[in-house]
């Protein structure tokens, strides 16, 4: 994917949106540009690493549950969790 700069406002904030495809992440790990996690199981995070680590590193997440139906926002380029099943959403 280019620069969302590139794209129209409309297809832009579809793209900030997660609306480009996702991944299903359940312990294997998954690698790409995610813009929404959503846990469809209680679950874990191991490793979620953020596009820009001046704001958040990898060790802020370790040993949080996030309970299903819970969504997150951000821009991360690797998630793995421990226990549970999430949707991740690329962007």
């Amino acid at each position: 994917m280019g620069n969302i700069n590139e794209y129209s406002a409309s297809e832009g904030l579809s793209l900030s949106l997660g609306q480009v495809g996702n991944a299903i992440e359940s312990g294997s790990g998954s690698a790409g540009l995610f813009v929404a996690i959503q846990f469809i199981e209680d679950s874990t995070i191991t490793t979620l690493t953020p596009e820009d680590s001046t704001w958040i590193s990898e060790s802020d997440t370790g040993g949080v549950t996030f309970p299903n139906g819970t969504v997150i926002f951000g821009r991360w380029t690797a998630v793995t969790l421990a226990t549970g099943t999430a949707v991740l959403y690329k962007g």
